[in-house]
């Protein structure tokens, strides 16, 4: 009886296996939102992206893709399983996802806003991670500013959608919380307590202020949810090493001559909120 059992058991393994292997691609755009959380060593604030609609740049149909530093323009070949995206003020497509790639493969990726700086990234491992719609191909890769990128087939990236606007660094740290098709839910984080769909009008008016953190090649964008009515950037021993000019929202700050560590970034939105956050800076 126990071995006939066993044999029942292997049975089914193999046909659920045959089963995740006949089964057609799933395409990322069919997901039309996502609610994330960022994570920083002091607070955590809620974000969302949500698919828009269409337009025709040069003759090619992109899908907008709102929310973080957006809209971006985003579109997938489904034969290929390879997903573009185009960043805001940019007119250069990067490739954001390709689900076709196996283990020891090696995937070249861009990340940050404008030239951004490109990272080369190795394929450790492939599986399958239980969905609300079924079983999805996982990919797991080393070597990006996060530490490791997990993509789901029809989700995208643990971090967030656009993690390659989101993830540049080891902090502050995104996550989905859960994406959804229409009003079901298709994906939910494991430790999520609760996903209720967030409205991008809520996360607008999120109360924790938001400063996000974009590293280029040769500079650190800082943009905040409010205008910045002053900014700086000091080391661990208290040394300044960059300050804000005059009220921005958007603050560009030359990194060419900071020293590898890790700093603090000091600022105070022009409605009298601050932000406290820290940033590891990594020299190229």
């Amino acid at each position: 009886m126990l071995l006939v059992f066993r044999f029942q058991l292997i049975m089914l393994l193999l046909a659920g296996a045959v089963s995740l292997q006949a089964r057609p691609y799933d395409p990322l755009l069919r997901t039309t939102k996502w609610n994330c959380m960022m994570y920083d060593f002091q607070t955590r604030y809620p974000f969302s992206y949500s698919l828009g609609g269409q337009v025709i740049r040069n003759g090619t149909t992109y899908s907008t893709l709102l929310g973080g530093i957006g809209p971006f323009l985003v579109r997938e070949d489904s034969v290929a399983q390879r997903v573009y995206v185009i960043f805001p003020n940019d007119h250069t497509e990067r490739l954001l996802y390709d689900f076709r790639v196996n283990v020891g493969q090696q995937v070249s990726l861009t990340f940050g806003p404008g030239t951004g700086f490109i990272r080369t990234c190795q394929v450790v491992r492939t599986d399958s991670v239980l969905t609300d719609a079924g079983y999805r191909r996982r990919i797991l890769l080393s070597g990006s500013p996060s530490g490791s990128l997990e993509w789901i087939e029809g989700m995208g990236d643990t971090h967030s959608p656009v993690y390659q606007a989101d993830a540049t660094a080891t902090d502050p740290s995104p996550q989905v919380q859960c994406a959804y098709r229409g009003a079901q839910r298709f994906y939910s984080n494991a430790f999520a307590t609760g996903c209720p769909l967030i409205l991008n009008a809520a996360v607008g008016a999120a109360a924790v202020p938001v400063l996000r953190l974009a590293p280029t090649e040769d500079a650190l964008l800082v943009t905040a949810g409010q205008p910045l009515a002053n900014l700086t950037v000091s080391t661990l021993t208290g040394t300044c090493v960059a300050a804000l000019g005059s009220p921005a929202a958007t603050v560009r700050l030359p990194t060419t001559n900071w020293a590898e560590g890790l700093y603090v970034i000091s600022a105070q939105q022009t409605d009298g909120r601050r932000i406290h956050r820290k940033y590891w800076h990594r020299a190229r």
